[in-house]
């Protein structure tokens, strides 16, 4: 009966552990789910935070001469590629091309926006002309470039 009485205490002490553990197990499912999607909106947040930066710079009516501000401010954190299209011409400005390959000498830049103030210049950018701001995002979804093109 001694024998009995042990085997049936052992036998209860093991459901208790195993209920115990399957506990467990469905509330690290439960957590590991509720992490998941504070992760995923974390994400999220954080490509809006990035983003946040250049949409000021961007959308239907931007002035020529925020375009001439932004060019200045990429050109001092030189990030991305600002593209200006005036009359079907396009003037890349930081760098040389949408690829982020070449990055501007001062020089080079110098000249670039000396042009682009020059009202007798075909690249002239009229402080009152409106421009349409589009960001220009790389294969991983991160901000490359903005594209300013004259309406």
């Amino acid at each position: 009966m001694d024998a009995l009485k042990k085997l049936l205490l052992w036998a209860a002490g093991l459901i208790i552990v195993l209920i115990i553990i399957g506990i467990m197990f469905d509330l690290f499912d439960r957590t590991r789910e509720t992490t998941d999607n504070a992760g995923k909106q974390i994400d999220d947040m954080n490509d809006k935070l990035a983003h946040a930066v250049y949409t000021r710079y961007t959308g239907d009516d931007i002035s020529g001469s925020e375009v001439l501000s932004a060019i200045s401010n990429f050109w001092d954190s030189q990030d991305i590629f600002v593209s200006v299209e005036i009359n079907g011409s396009t003037t890349y400005y930081v760098y040389n091309d949408a690829n982020l390959t070449t990055l501007l000498t001062d020089s080079e830049m110098a000249s670039r926006l000396a042009e682009a103030k020059k009202p007798v210049s075909t690249k002239y950018i009229n402080p009152r002309t409106v421009f349409l701001g589009t960001l220009v995002e790389g294969p991983n979804g991160g901000v490359i470039g903005i594209k300013y093109v004259a309406q």
